[in-house]
Protein backbone atom coordinates (compact mmCIF):
# COMPACT_ATOMS: atom_id res chain seq x y z
CA UNK A 1 0.00 0.00 0.00
CA UNK A 2 2.61 2.14 0.92
CA UNK A 3 4.58 1.56 -2.44
CA UNK A 4 1.56 2.55 -4.25
CA UNK A 5 1.41 5.88 -2.69
CA UNK A 6 5.05 6.85 -3.21
CA UNK A 7 4.55 5.49 -6.75
CA UNK A 8 1.03 7.84 -7.38
CA UNK A 9 3.15 11.15 -5.80
CA UNK A 10 5.98 10.63 -8.19
CA UNK A 11 3.68 10.08 -10.95
CA UNK A 12 1.75 12.89 -10.20
CA UNK A 13 4.34 14.92 -9.52
CA UNK A 14 6.17 13.81 -12.95
CA UNK A 15 2.86 15.07 -14.45
CA UNK A 16 2.10 18.06 -12.84
CA UNK A 17 6.05 19.28 -14.06
CA UNK A 18 5.21 18.18 -17.47
CA UNK A 19 2.59 21.11 -18.07
CA UNK A 20 5.14 24.13 -17.50
CA UNK A 21 3.93 26.88 -19.97
CA UNK A 22 6.27 28.73 -22.67
CA UNK A 23 8.66 30.81 -20.67
CA UNK A 24 9.01 35.15 -21.74
CA UNK A 25 11.22 36.13 -24.11
CA UNK A 26 13.76 38.70 -22.07
CA UNK A 27 14.85 40.10 -25.46
CA UNK A 28 13.69 40.38 -28.93
CA UNK A 29 15.33 38.92 -31.96
CA UNK A 30 16.07 42.48 -34.05
CA UNK A 31 16.09 42.62 -37.45
CA UNK A 32 13.81 42.34 -40.33
CA UNK A 33 10.90 40.48 -40.67
CA UNK A 34 8.59 40.12 -43.28
CA UNK A 35 7.14 38.60 -46.94
CA UNK A 36 9.56 39.99 -49.81
CA UNK A 37 10.84 39.60 -53.86
CA UNK A 38 14.20 40.42 -53.73
CA UNK A 39 14.59 40.56 -57.17
CA UNK A 40 16.49 43.56 -57.30
CA UNK A 41 14.29 45.90 -59.19
CA UNK A 42 14.16 48.50 -55.94
CA UNK A 43 11.20 49.26 -53.03
CA UNK A 44 8.93 48.74 -55.53
CA UNK A 45 10.02 44.26 -54.46
CA UNK A 46 9.09 44.43 -50.98
CA UNK A 47 6.03 42.96 -50.01
CA UNK A 48 5.31 43.28 -46.14
CA UNK A 49 8.67 44.09 -44.01
CA UNK A 50 8.81 45.03 -39.81
CA UNK A 51 12.18 46.26 -39.25
CA UNK A 52 12.80 46.05 -35.80
CA UNK A 53 15.44 48.33 -34.66
CA UNK A 54 17.91 47.56 -30.82
CA UNK A 55 16.89 51.67 -30.17
CA UNK A 56 12.60 50.73 -29.81
CA UNK A 57 12.56 52.40 -33.39
CA UNK A 58 10.83 50.63 -35.94
CA UNK A 59 9.62 50.81 -39.46
CA UNK A 60 6.96 48.98 -41.34
CA UNK A 61 6.34 48.62 -44.77
CA UNK A 62 2.99 47.52 -46.72
CA UNK A 63 3.29 47.26 -50.66
CA UNK A 64 0.84 44.15 -51.20
CA UNK A 65 -1.90 46.64 -52.41
CA UNK A 66 -0.59 48.87 -54.54
CA UNK A 67 -3.09 51.48 -54.51
CA UNK A 68 -2.93 51.85 -50.33
CA UNK A 69 0.79 51.33 -49.76
CA UNK A 70 1.99 51.90 -45.84
CA UNK A 71 5.33 52.90 -44.85
CA UNK A 72 5.60 54.00 -41.38
CA UNK A 73 8.24 54.37 -38.52
CA UNK A 74 7.67 54.47 -34.80
CA UNK A 75 8.73 53.08 -31.34
CA UNK A 76 7.91 49.63 -29.83
CA UNK A 77 8.24 48.20 -26.80
CA UNK A 78 8.26 44.17 -25.47
CA UNK A 79 5.64 42.72 -23.30
CA UNK A 80 4.82 39.40 -22.65
CA UNK A 81 6.41 38.09 -25.70
CA UNK A 82 4.57 40.63 -28.13
CA UNK A 83 5.74 43.40 -29.77
CA UNK A 84 3.87 46.88 -29.79
CA UNK A 85 4.22 48.67 -32.14
CA UNK A 86 3.96 52.79 -30.79
CA UNK A 87 4.02 56.51 -32.06
CA UNK A 88 2.89 55.80 -35.95
CA UNK A 89 0.41 58.09 -37.90
CA UNK A 90 -3.17 56.89 -36.30
CA UNK A 91 -5.49 55.57 -39.31
CA UNK A 92 -3.32 53.24 -41.22
CA UNK A 93 -4.82 49.58 -41.59
CA UNK A 94 -1.84 48.52 -38.94
CA UNK A 95 -1.00 45.69 -36.71
CA UNK A 96 -0.43 46.87 -33.76
CA UNK A 97 0.26 43.80 -32.08
CA UNK A 98 3.00 40.96 -32.89
CA UNK A 99 3.29 37.30 -30.95
CA UNK A 100 6.78 36.16 -31.27
CA UNK A 101 7.39 32.97 -32.37
CA UNK A 102 10.28 31.26 -32.35
CA UNK A 103 11.94 32.76 -35.85
CA UNK A 104 8.62 34.63 -36.91
CA UNK A 105 6.09 37.59 -35.59
CA UNK A 106 2.95 36.85 -36.06
CA UNK A 107 -0.31 39.06 -36.19
CA UNK A 108 -4.02 39.80 -36.36
CA UNK A 109 -5.92 43.02 -37.87
CA UNK A 110 -9.38 41.85 -38.06
CA UNK A 111 -10.20 38.61 -40.64
CA UNK A 112 -6.26 39.21 -41.62
CA UNK A 113 -3.85 37.30 -40.32
CA UNK A 114 -0.01 37.43 -41.18
CA UNK A 115 3.12 35.79 -40.28
CA UNK A 116 6.34 37.36 -40.67
CA UNK A 117 9.87 35.95 -40.74
CA UNK A 118 13.14 36.92 -39.91
CA UNK A 119 14.91 37.79 -42.77
CA UNK A 120 17.73 39.67 -45.12
CA UNK A 121 15.78 42.72 -45.77
CA UNK A 122 15.25 43.86 -49.33
CA UNK A 123 15.51 47.36 -49.46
Amino acid sequence: MRNIKIVLGVSTALVIMSFQGKQPLENVKTGTYGVCNCDNSGEGSVQVELTINEDKTFRYVDNSNPAKKVDIQGNWTLQDNTILLKNYQPGLPVSNKWKIDEKCIKSRNGLVFTRLCHIKSCI
